[in-house]
């Protein structure tokens, strides 16, 4: 049985990707209070300013050595990964000054977080292998 979920737990090791190390910063900008500003502005007016914003930040954020986060956001926010907090913080000042420009401001939330592919391999053995486990026993 042991031998069984030791197969369970490793299979697929081998297809994993080199994971890259160290720090990532995540920056978040939104259009603050978004509904009032629709409200306001009138939906396809907001939706046309929000649209101009966002190719405008994700300049900004290229140009601070960012990368946006491509694809569905929710909301009408803007995520990028940085890696130095440094360029997070002066791309979150330079994103600042485009939503005042463009008359629609933004809340931004830099978060840092150590990125350690080792670890996260571990845990994420760990987790198998607990899953595995309850799985043998009945409890899952």
């Amino acid at each position: 049985m042991a031998g069984l979920i030791e197969a369970f737990v490793s299979e697929g090791e081998a297809r994993e990707p080199h994971l890259p190390s160290g720090t990532a910063v995540i920056l978040f900008a939104d259009i603050a209070d978004s509904t009032g500003l629709t409200e306001r502005l009138g939906d396809a007016a907001f939706r046309a300013k929000a649209r101009e914003l966002d190719g405008a930040l994700r300049t900004v954020i290229r140009d601070h050595a960012g990368t946006p986060i491509e694809g569905k956001l929710l909301g009408d926010g803007v995520l990028a990964v940085f890696t130095s907090a440094r360029q997070a913080i002066e791309a979150a000042l330079a994103c600042a000054r485009s939503g005042d420009d463009a008359e629609l401001p933004l809340t931004s939330r830099p978060a840092r977080r150590r990125c350690d592919p080792r670890r996260q391999q571990r845990l994420r053995r760990r987790r198998q292998h607990r899953l595995a486990h309850q799985r043998s026993v009945g409890a899952g």
